[in-house]
């Protein structure tokens, strides 16, 4: 499933060099990238050709009537007919760039959420454990508070800065305590988020993402459902020496696009169906998906 495409290094000087349509031919997309800041290139035919060689793979589906009873046996009745809680798989190809973002959102017009905790604890008619408030002391450890903490015979420190008071959520143990059927819920179908996946060299690395995530969607709407993607593309210049590397997000050496592609997923009251005859037990690019099938909008 994954595809990696070569890399070839391309040296370019600041403001001149081959057009970023040049160097997308030969997939020198961390270049192409840095060209658009420099007058070379436009950032959308950037912007797509990374979106293409990314060729962003989705997954959707809806978890069944019996899967959420096994889950959370105890959980009202009720549950299943108030929500849809819709899993959400995207992958991608790791492609030559220095660093990659994805992000996934629901859009149309169906209330839906990301799942949690305390979302699902409202569902099930549960409470919330509460949080708690940690408070530490800090104090300066050198050779003079030292000193003079024992000449005082530890009576009073100099060096004492005060306490810092923190919140601290409420753990594993408390969740599965307070809320039994949410933690279940919860246990059952949380995603895992979106990690980074790299390959090639450091100074020529192929990043890829993968992300995970479950939405909570509204069952009775009449609406329509939609994925929007998310995508950050990251290069640095190849000018960059050691000093700027240390200043990380310095803009004068770190060229970025965002882009976000719009996965229309059809009306919520034939979710299910759709999802299953759409996606089945495979992934689906994206761009076969997506309703501009040309383009995709470029973020500034």
């Amino acid at each position: 499933m994954r595809r990696v495409l070569r890399f070839a290094p391309l040296v370019t000087m600041l403001g001149c060099g081959p057009s970023a349509h040049d160097l997308l031919s030969g997939n020198h997309f961390r270049e192409a990238a840095c060209a658009t800041e420099e007058g070379r290139g436009e950032k959308r035919e950037v912007s797509d050709a990374i979106t293409r060689a990314l060729d962003p793979r989705l997954h959707v589906d809806v978890m069944s009537d019996e899967a959420v009873l096994a889950a959370a046996p105890k959980a009202p009745p009720e549950l299943s007919a108030r929500v849809y809680f819709v899993r959400v798989h995207v992958a991608t190809n790791e492609i030559p760039i220095d660093h990659l973002g994805l992000s996934l959102d629901t859009a149309g017009d169906t209330p839906a959420r990301v799942m949690d905790l305390d979302s699902l604890a409202q569902l099930t008619g549960e409470h919330s454990p509460p949080s708690h408030t940690a408070t530490e002391t800090h104090y300066l450890h050198n050779a003079v508070s030292g000193a003079i903490n024992i000449f005082t015979l530890g009576l009073i420190d100099p060096g004492q800065q005060g306490p810092t008071t923190t919140v601290v959520p409420p753990n594993e143990f408390e969740w599965r305590e307070a809320a039994p059927s949410a933690y279940s819920l919860y246990s059952a179908f949380n995603g895992a988020g979106c990690s980074e996946r790299r390959s090639g060299s450091e100074e020529a690395p192929h990043v890829g993402m993968s992300c995970d995530a479950t939405f909570m969607v509204q069952r009775a709407s009449a609406g329509t459902l939609a994925l929007d993607l998310g995508m950050l593309y990251s290069a640095t210049r190849l000018s960059h020496n050691e000093e700027m590397r240390a200043m990380r997000d310095d803009a004068s050496w770190n060229c970025r696009l965002k882009a976000r592609v719009h996965v229309p997923l059809g009306s919520v009251r034939e979710l299910p169906k759709t999802t299953a005859a759409t996606f089945g037990s495979r992934y689906r690019s994206v761009h076969e998906l997506r309703d501009e099938p040309r383009t995709s909008e470029v973020l500034r």
